[in-house]
């Protein structure tokens, strides 16, 4: 890992002020499981100046019910999700989905807030030393379109590519309808696009030899 400041902001409004002044150049640290590993590995072009640490800001770490709402603070652990007595009594399917995540000693350190801004999980993304420079960094393509992605999301990569031809599927589906509706966010549309041609996508797509992205 490389030099950086470490900063301990004791309020939102200070926090706020530091990441106003340095911009991209300063990176939020919680409970740091997701940050210490791209830190580690150097995954992005460049390095942050500033790690901001939020863990010593009171009043983020909370479970409660106010007038019927449920509310969850930034800080609070996903130990605590899981053994929540509230969650557990009236919202157990977020208890159960929070002991699923990870291991023990992650969800004993990672917090809420961190997972749901943690950085993506692609493995082109996250390979050290910023070997992959790919679309979310700035550059000009998506490596999982193409590459391994059989366990990737990769629908706004789409619009890296041209539209392919219908007569490259073997299950004949529409590729360039289907492609539209996945550049215009329309999911459900693509699927049902997929689902006139081929009843079980999501077990051909795995035997597929992809013709229409080459």
């Amino acid at each position: 890992m490389k030099l950086f400041e470490h900063i301990n902001a004791k309020t939102v409004d200070e926090a706020s002020h530091i990441l106003n002044e340095y911009g991209d150049r300063a990176k939020i640290i919680a409970g740091g499981s997701d940050l210490l590993g791209t830190l580690k590995d150097q995954i992005h072009p460049d390095y942050p100046e500033i790690v901001l640490n939020i863990k010593t800001i009171d009043g983020l770490e909370y479970i409660k019910e106010e007038n019927g709402t449920l509310k969850i603070g930034a800080l609070t652990k996903l130990d605590d999700l899981e053994n929540d007595p509230i969650l557990n009594k009236k919202y157990s399917i977020l208890a159960n989905a929070a002991h699923q995540i990870a291991s023990p000693q992650i969800r004993n350190e990672a917090t809420v807030g961190g997972n749901i801004c943690q950085e993506p999980r692609c493995w082109y993304y996250r390979y050290p030393n910023n070997t992959f420079h790919c679309l979310r960094k700035g550059g000009d393509r998506c490596n999982a379109l193409t590459g391994e992605n059989r366990y990737h999301s990769i629908f706004g990569s789409v619009r890296m590519e041209k539209t392919a031809c219908s007569m490259a599927c073997p299950a004949g589906t529409n590729i360039p309808v289907y492609l539209k509706e996945l550049r215009e966010d329309n999911l459900y549309s693509a699927a049902e696009v997929l689902l006139e041609a081929n009843p079980i996508p999501a077990v051909t797509g795995r035997v597929c030899p992809h013709f229409c992205e080459q």
